[in-house]
């Protein structure tokens, strides 16, 4: 699969180690939704499942790149 259909959200909770969610191909329109958290410098697997229908939406922008390209807001 093309490493360009992956979707990662990264986020800091308020006490605790950053996270990121990572959505990857995993093929036949699955991807494999992994759960890390950062700890010594590196990420770690704290979980994963296999998931289909993946949708992302985001009403105030597209993103098409790095960074957004694309703005649509009020």
């Amino acid at each position: 699969m093309n490493a360009d259909s992956s979707i990662t959200l990264r986020y800091t909770p308020r006490e605790g180690n950053p996270r990121r969610i990572r959505l990857e191909p995993a093929g036949f329109g699955e991807y494999d939704r992994i759960v890390e958290e950062r700890r010594d410098g590196h990420w770690c697997v704290v979980g994963h499942e296999l998931v289909d229908g993946v949708k992302l939406e985001a009403p105030a922008a597209i993103v098409t790149g790095n960074p957004v390209s694309f703005y649509r807001g009020p």
